[in-house]
């Protein structure tokens, strides 16, 4: 479980090339699946930034799992929260603009990432723009354009690998809505 700091997940071709799937705020546990059914990884992890992790031996986390009912449901939680973030990711991929995708990520990258400065947002993450055209399926140069046409509307700054965000409430709006199917 990530206790401080920041990870990335993420997984690689036979080519070579890596695909950054999720960044992992603290909290999260990683190795879950693992856990649950003996199989492999399906991803690989790393230290975004300085982090702090506390690991357990699998059979000593499934051993509490069975036997701890409230380590069950946050297992379930977890299970659930990560389940409903690729349904949505999916529908937004087909869904939405590359910009309101790349607005949603922001959101979510200030969320777990953001630190308050006055009335904008630092997200101390280095985030250069090839890793958001990896998370988000586009190319470097496209998520260049979106970047600078919400630096334009005044709900960003880019500055050196880094992304502050100036007005969050109008950034969440450029966000689009999914309706739900519940």
């Amino acid at each position: 479980m990530l206790v401080q700091g920041a990870l990335h997940a993420s997984i690689e071709a036979e080519t070579g090339r890596r695909h950054l799937l999720t960044f992992v705020p603290p909290g999260m546990m990683v190795g879950l699946l693992p856990c649950m059914d003996d199989g492999r990884m399906v991803h690989d992890t790393v230290a975004r930034i300085p982090s702090v992790v506390l690991k357990m031996a699998a059979d000593v986390v499934r051993h509490q799992r069975n036997t701890v009912p409230s380590l069950r449901v946050a297992f379930d939680v977890q299970l659930a929260w990560r389940a409903r973030g690729l349904y949505d990711m999916v529908a937004e991929q087909m869904l939405h603009s590359l910009r309101q995708r790349l607005s949603q990520q922001l959101v979510q990258l200030v969320t777990s990432f953001g630190k308050r400065r006055g009335r904008e947002w630092e997200i101390v993450l280095r985030l250069p723009q090839a890793d958001l055209a990896d998370l988000l399926g586009a190319s470097r140069q496209s998520i260049n354009i979106e970047l600078r046409a919400l630096e334009k509307m005044a709900l960003i700054r880019i500055r050196n690998s880094h992304i502050d965000v100036l007005d969050l409430a109008a950034l969440r709006a450029e966000c689009g809505r999914l309706v739900a199917w519940e």
